[in-house]
C-alpha cells in the first residue's frame, strides 16, 4: 500500500514538474527552466527504478540522440580550442541526458497527461505572445506612436513596436520563438479536429497565426502552411472529404487581406520581391536578409568540404567560419559573427558527413517511431521543426535544444505506449 502511494506521488510530482517547464520554455527564461529540469533531475533519482533504467538505455528514442551527442563530443579530440568544447558540449548536454531521465519515469507517463502538456505549452507560448504585445504598447503609450525613427544606410527607417524583434527579442530570437508559436499552433489544430472545445481551440490558433506573421519569422510560417497543407492533402485522400481542400484556400484569403491592410513594415517583409544580386565582400547595403542568408550558406559551404568526413571539431567550428568569412572578404558576416544560419550546415562543418549522418538517423528515427504509432501531430512537428533548421541553426541555443528533447522524447514515449497497448488515446 505504501509503494502505491508513493508511486501516486511521484506520478503527480512527475506531470506538474512537465507541465511546468512545457508552460516556461517559450518564454525563453534561462532561471524557471533550469529551475525545471533540476527539479525533474532530483525527482528521477528520488523515483530511480532499476529496470526503467535498463529499458531506458535500449530505447532507440535515448539511444539515438546520444550516440550523435558521443560522436559530437569526440570531436573534442580534434579540436584545438577546449573553451569552445566546453561551451557547446553544456549547450547540448539536453541531447544526451533529458531523454535518459524522462524514459526513467516512463512508467508515469499517461496519455492524459501529454494533452496536459501540450496545453501548457500552447498557454505558455500564448501568455509570452500576449505579455509581449502589453510591453509593446506600452512602449507605444510613451512614445506616442506605434513605431520610433531609425537612421540607417537606407535612410530614415520606421521601426515598429509590435513586430519582429522590437516586439519579441526581450524573451527570445523571433526565430526560435516562432518555432515555439509553429508547434503550439499545430497542437491547436490537433485539439480542434479531436477535442469537444473546437471554438477555443479555433481562437488559440487565430492568436497563434498572427503572432506569426507578426514576429516574421518568414520559414516559420511557409514551414507552417506547407505542414498543414500537406496534412489536409493526404487526410482529404484519405477521407475523401474534398471539401477540405477549401480550408488551406480560406487560410490563404485571411492571410492575403491581413498584409493587404498591414503595416508597410510588414509589407515590406513579407510583400517584396528579394534582389538575389550581391557583391559578397559589399557593406551592409549590398545585402538584404535573403542575400546575407546566400553568401552565409554560400562561405559555409566551402569550408565544410575542407574536411568533409569528419569535420573542423566541435571546438573550432565557429572560428574556422569566422576565419572563412575573412579569408572570402565576406566582412559583414565576420563583424556580425554570423553562424552557418542551417542546422545541417552547422553539423557538416563541425562533425562532417560522419555526423551529419548520425544527426539524420537520430532523427529519421524520431519520425519512424511517430508513424509506426500514428501520431500525425509528432510527425507533423517533426516536420515543420526540420523545415525551421534550414535557416537557422536552432541546435547552438538551449532555448531550440530544450523544446527538442523534452517535447518529442515524451510524446515518443506515451506513442510506444499507446502502439505496446499500454495507454488508449485520450481526448
Amino acid at each position: 500500500m505504501l509503494n502505491e502511494v508513493e508511486s501516486l506521488k511521484g506520478e503527480k510530482r512527475f506531470f506538474y514538474l512537465l507541465c511546468f517547464l512545457f508552460f516556461v520554455l517559450p518564454s525563453g527564461n534561462q532561471l524557471l527552466s533550469n529551475l525545471a529540469l533540476f527539479a525533474l533531475f532530483v525527482h528521477s533519482l528520488i523515483s530511480f527504478n532499476k529496470a526503467e533504467a535498463k529499458s531506458a538505455l535500449l530505447n532507440p528514442l535515448v539511444f539515438l540522440p546520444a550516440l550523435f551527442f558521443l560522436y559530437y563530443a569526440s570531436s573534442a579530440f580534434w579540436s584545438s580550442n577546449v573553451d569552445a568544447v566546453a561551451s557547446a558540449l553544456e549547450t547540448k548536454l539536453s541531447i544526451l541526458f533529458s531523454p535518459f531521465f524522462l524514459a526513467l519515469n516512463r512508467r508515469f507517463l499517461k496519455e492524459r497527461y501529454w494533452l496536459s502538456m501540450l496545453k501548457a505549452l500552447v498557454y505558455g507560448s500564448l501568455a509570452v505572445f500576449i505579455l509581449a504585445m502589453l510591453r509593446a504598447t506600452y512602449r507605444a503609450f510613451l512614445e506616442g506612436k506605434s513605431y520610433f525613427t531609425v537612421d540607417s544606410i537606407r535612410g530614415s527607417v520606421d521601426v515598429s513596436f509590435f513586430t519582429y524583434q522590437e516586439l519579441i527579442d526581450v524573451f527570445m530570437h523571433p526565430g526560435y520563438f516562432a518555432t515555439y508559436l509553429g508547434i503550439a499552433a499545430l497542437i491547436c489544430i490537433y485539439f480542434i479536429f479531436y477535442s469537444n472545445h473546437k471554438i477555443r481551440w479555433s481562437f488559440f490558433l487565430l492568436i497563434l497565426v498572427v503572432a506569426l506573421v507578426l514576429v516574421q519569422g518568414r520559414i516559420n510560417l511557409l514551414a507552417f502552411i506547407a505542414v498543414v497543407g500537406l496534412g489536409i492533402f493526404l487526410y482529404t485522400l484519405k477521407s475523401r472529404q474534398y471539401k477540405l481542400l477549401f480550408i488551406p484556400l480560406f487560410g490563404a484569403m485571411a492571410l492575403a487581406l491581413f498584409l493587404f491592410f498591414a503595416p508597410k513594415t510588414l509589407k515590406d517583409r513579407y510583400l517584396s520581391m528579394p534582389d538575389f544580386s550581391y557583391t559578397i565582400s559589399g557593406g551592409p547595403e549590398e545585402f538584404s536578409s535573403a542575400t546575407y542568408r546566400l553568401a552565409n550558406w554560400s562561405s559555409n559551404w566551402k569550408l565544410a568540404q575542407e574536411d568533409i568526413w569528419f569535420g573542423k571539431g566541435i571546438g573550432d567550428r565557429y572560428e574556422a567560419i569566422l576565419d572563412n568569412y575573412k579569408k572570402l572578404g565576406f566582412h559583414q558576416g565576420y563583424i556580425r559573427g554570423f553562424n552557418a544560419h542551417n542546422q545541417f550546415l552547422e553539423i557538416l562543418i563541425g562533425g562532417g558527413i560522419v555526423g551529419l549522418l548520425f544527426y539524420s538517423i537520430w532523427l529519421w528515427g524520431y519520425f519512424i517511431l511517430a508513424a509506426q504509432a500514428k501520431d500525425y501531430l509528432l510527425m507533423a512537428c517533426l516536420t515543420f521543426f526540420l523545415f525551421c533548421t534550414l535557416t537557422e541553426s536552432m541546435l547552438e541555443r538551449a532555448w531550440a535544444i530544450l523544446l527538442l528533447m523534452h517535447f518529442f522524447p515524451i510524446g515518443l514515449l506515451v506513442a510506444q505506449k499507446r502502439l505496446l497497448g499500454e495507454e488508449t488515446a485520450e481526448t
